[in-house]
């Protein structure tokens, strides 16, 4: 008995120290803050601080940063700033003309995420949901998906879309290239 009493205090006290040594700072582990990272385009204006990258390369890799109150995040290349792929816009016209509008079930779908964001014409005009309108039922004549080219579609039931508006021309903001400090 007295045996396995000794044997039980031998094990909690070996397990503490383990647990004790291992929640020591390792070699790996550093004593300062980490610095964020930030993009920056050709005239050292800030477009935002890095979100993740995904390969060692930091190609692509995400920015976030605040336009007029909403959030937005945003793929940057060397070249470019690009909304994310998977967003669709649909229009009333069959040329993409007008104000964007975005599926109600794709918001819903990223709410509590970052908001639904499309890059398009005219220049790089970076477009959001319009949180003041409501919801409409139409038949839209074209749509846009991320940054590709337009398309005519023909639906044949209405679809429920909330509407966009424009918020920054990217062009008239940041100039490319874009890098990382």
């Amino acid at each position: 008995m007295q045996q396995t009493i000794s044997f039980f205090f031998r094990s909690l006290f070996m397990g503490l120290c383990l647990v004790c040594f291992s929640s020591l700072p390792s070699e790996a582990q550093t004593l300062f803050p980490r610095t964020q990272l930030s993009v920056f385009d050709s005239q050292d204006k800030k477009v935002g601080n890095v979100l993740g990258m995904v390969n060692e390369k930091a190609s692509p890799l995400w920015v976030a940063f605040t336009i007029e109150g909403h959030l937005v995040a945003l793929r940057v290349t060397r070249d470019q700033l690009k909304g994310p792929d998977g967003v669709e816009a649909y229009y009333l016209s069959q040329k993409c003309e007008g104000e964007p509008h975005f599926k109600y079930s794709q918001i819903q779908e990223g709410r509590g995420m970052l908001p639904t964001v499309l890059i398009g014409p005219p220049g790089r005009t970076a477009y959001v949901v319009d949180d003041d309108d409501l919801s409409l039922i139409f038949y839209p004549q074209s749509r846009r998906k991320a940054s590709g080219p337009c398309e005519v579609v023909n639906v044949t039931n209405p679809i429920k879309l909330r509407p966009g508006k424009g918020i920054i021309n990217l062009q008239e903001i940041f100039t490319p290239p874009f890098h990382i400090r």
